[in-house]
């Protein structure tokens, strides 16, 4: 030990607490800034290396190349320096301190969840794409270097073996170092390496992650080596059986022993981790995204030969679209607080029993008030910035995880972007949260049109000035704002995912009164009859009066609701995961039908004067009568869908996962158009005006003609897009996942 806790360094700046652990290179220490008074980690070089000039510089190097890459998976570099300690010069580096260990340390406690798992699959794929765009390379990718936040966020760090692409190579520092059991078979072989040698490692890091186990396992180092270089990689699916298979398939392509046979690019993994995760998020909600028939069907299916190589371009697509079927099928566990984790939702039988009574609270239960409490209003953060950059797509195809068929040629207009229809949105102004704007939060207009209200994960519910993005006020809830508040008069409703409602003034924010559901809202509230009406995840449906926050009635289903109720005069339409529709009077919460559907609804009805129309994750597309619930049409698109449709004119618009846009005929269900849009649309189909904008989680924002399905325009923003768009004659209005409302110029307002 260099040091030893209490030791002061550069004059007493730092003071150490502790020693954290040691590597190839250095000492790690557990530090406290004494200027700033935060905690940190403070790295020293081996007392040993001090002699070797070049291993000193790779030292150097490591802080520089870290502190260029400023990004949230990577360690934050604050500084470096010399300490003069008996003599001797110790160099060190002051970083970021993570509490919560390293990689390695979750991995020897316990099985990392699956879900978890994929969560830091795509931050550390993430960062270290972001390190290669760069043309910084690791190459020595280990769970050891692989740190975890007190958010049980991912970040990669120790970078001292890294190299600039296009600079200098400290060959001779970093020759013949790198840890074997994750290196690459051309680095064991002392072949030339690049980036791909980084994929390799975080394969093998995956590998452990999800088993626990290693990939190859030696008696030596050499014996090691010589696995990577000559072994087939061993299946993870044999190790985990609730691995999905298309992680399985990513590992190998990962850890493929030539580099030309190899994932070329991380950014080729992204959309498919980002996709598992969607996955994965509905089934925790307890609905799945296939029907039990077609879920055996995808069992039954046996996927291709492998080919001998893998190339980006042709044999990843075909060889993962083989696996799509047993992906969608595999087992996915549920929350540990269900009663059966390895059993899906049980159906709802054909025979649906249903009392003859409306199933309603016998009496109203009182609202929690809460007196008006002062808004405090900080300074706003809204400000002016340049435009997004407009970035390029990647050229090879990235591994995909299908949810469906493809289908027919003849069904689906597909187009590719048309390059003149591209337009570059200037970006008017932009307000940072500290949370994902996304699932279905979306930014809602008052009705004298000049302020904006939109929710954050972050908690937070904020009122901005339209013009400006200057901050009016803003309220703090108990938990994550996932769906879009409610404007109802001078009443502005908003419900968040730990089961709380809230009813504020918005003009002012000041809170009128707030009630405990009793479950997580995921979705917008509706308003009938002066009444807040709400979805709950545990499938009930509640209705609360405006003036006070009374409880007036509650109506349960028999499965969870994630959807927004829909409202025509005083009749109220939600549907769920019992497969079912419900109507209900809004005056009492009593049923006046229920309809059976093949399969979950995950989007919310749309109900126009004379019908109900509501499409499954199964791939069909329902029209009720609106008065008696008789079935009028059914379409079978193949196309799962999740996100919410749209009316426009005499059509019905709806989404799906694949990012197919259909339209049918709202009288025959007769397919009109199908178009293939940029991306995923997790929100849904926004109707204004004979377009349909859509919202893609890749960052295109799309117009179409909701007559012909002709795109009319794009953009593209360097940001991830889950909440719907708000479109106005002057302005278009989106949240990111990274917590910023985005307000761009409309390219009606150019013309």
């Amino acid at each position: 030990m260099m040091f030893t806790p209490g030791d002061k360094l550069e004059f007493g700046h730092y003071t150490i607490l502790r020693e954290l652990g040691s590597g190839g290179m250095g000492v790690v220490y557990h530090c406290r800034d004494e200027f700033l008074q935060r905690e940190l980690a403070i790295k020293m070089l081996l007392p040993e290396l001090m002699a070797d000039d070049d291993t000193v510089e790779v030292f150097r190097q490591e802080a520089r190349l870290a502190a260029q890459l400023e990004h949230p998976g990577i360690v934050t570099i604050y500084n470096i320096g010399m300490e003069n300690r008996e003599g001797k010069i110790h160099h060190y580096m002051a970083m970021e301190y993570l509490p919560g260990g390293s990689l390695r340390q979750r991995i020897g406690k316990e099985p990392v969840t699956l879900e978890q798992a994929v969560e830091w699959m795509k931050e550390l794929t993430t960062a270290l794409h972001y390190a290669h765009k760069r043309g910084v390379m690791h190459q020595d990718i280990k769970p050891d270097n692989i740190f975890i936040t007190q958010d049980n966020n991912a970040k990669l760090g120790d970078f001292g073996l890294a190299l600039i692409a296009t600079g200098v190579a400290f060959e001779r520092a970093a020759s013949g170092k790198g840890t074997p059991a994750y290196m690459s078979p051309e680095l064991c072989r002392g072949e030339p390496r690049d980036h791909r040698s980084d994929i390799y490692s975080l394969g093998a890091v995956f590998f452990e992650m999800l088993t626990g186990q290693r990939p190859f396992k030696a008696t030596g180092m050499i014996e090691m080596a010589l696995k990577h270089a000559t072994a087939p990689v061993p299946s993870a699916a044999d190790l985990r059986k609730d691995l999905p298979p298309i992680l399985n398939k990513a590992i190998k392509y990962m850890m493929a022993k030539t580099p030309d046979s190899r994932l070329q690019s991380l950014g080729d993994l992204l959309p498919s981790l980002d996709k598992l995760l969607l996955e994965m998020k509905v089934a925790r909600m307890g609905v799945g995204l296939r029907s039990d028939k077609a879920a055996q069907a995808a069992q039954n299916a046996a996927p291709p030969p492998a080919p001998a190589k893998v190339d980006v371009d042709t044999a990843v697509t075909t060889e993962v679209s083989a696996s799509v079927a047993q992906n969608a099928a595999a087992t996915i566990p549920p929350p540990p607080q269900q009663q059966q984790p390895q059993q899906q939702p049980q159906p709802v039988a054909a025979a649906f029993a249903v009392p003859a009574e409306p199933i309603v609270e016998p009496t109203p239960q009182p609202a929690v008030v809460v007196e008006p409490e002062p808004v405090i209003v900080p300074e706003p953060v809204a400000s002016p910035v340049a435009p997004p950059a407009v970035t390029e797509q990647p050229q090879s195809p990235p591994i995909a995880i299908d949810f469906r068929p493809e289908p027919a040629a003849s069904e689906t207009k597909r187009e590719e972007l048309d390059p003149s229809k591209e337009r570059n949105l200037g970006l008017l102004w932009t307000f940072k949260t500290k949370g994902p704007i996304g699932w279905s939060s979306g930014v809602v207009l008052n009705r004298a049109k000049k302020s904006l209200y939109v929710g954050s994960a972050d908690g937070a519910l904020y009122s901005l000035d339209m013009q400006s993005g200057r901050m009016n006020w803003f309220l703090t809830t108990e938990g994550p704002i996932m769906a879009s508040c409610l404007v109802s008069g001078e009443n502005l409703v908003v419900g968040s995912a730990d089961g709380h409602l809230y009813c504020v003034n918005a003009g002012t924010g000041s809170l009128l009164w707030k009630v405990n559901a009793g479950s997580p809202i995921l979705a917008s509230p509706a308003v009938s009859l002066e009444q807040a009406i709400i979805c709950t995840k545990e499938g009930n449906v509640k209705a609360y009066s405006l003036a006070d926050g009374t409880n007036t009635w509650t109506y349960r289903t028999d499965g969870e609701l994630c959807t927004s109720p829909q409202v025509v005069e005083d009749t109220i339409f939600i549907a769920g995961s019992d497969k079912h529709v419900h109507a209900l009077g809004a005056d009492k919460g009593w049923r006046k039908w229920i309809a059976e559907t093949d399969g979950p609804v995950i989007s919310e009805c749309l109900a126009s004067t004379d019908s109900v129309y509501c499409a499954t994750s199964t791939g069909h597309v329902y029209c009720f009568d609106i008065v008696s619930g008789n079935k009028a049409w059914t379409h079978d698109s193949g196309i799962y869908f999740l996100s919410r449709g749209s009316l426009e004119f005499s059509s019905v618009n709806y989404c799906g996962i694949d990012g197919s846009l259909v339209c049918l005929d709202k009288y025959k269900g007769a397919p009109l158009w199908s178009v293939g849009t940029a991306g995923e649309v997790v929100s849904g189909v926004v109707s204004i005006t004979g377009s349909l904008y859509l919202a893609c989680r890749n960052g295109y924002l799309q117009c179409f003609n909701a007559r012909s399905g002709d795109l009319k325009w794009y953009a593209h923003l360097d940001a991830q897009l889950e909440g719907p768009p708000l479109s106005t004659s002057q302005a278009i209005y989106v949240g990111t996942v990274d917590g910023d409302l985005l307000a761009l110029s409309s390219p009606t307002a150019k013309q």
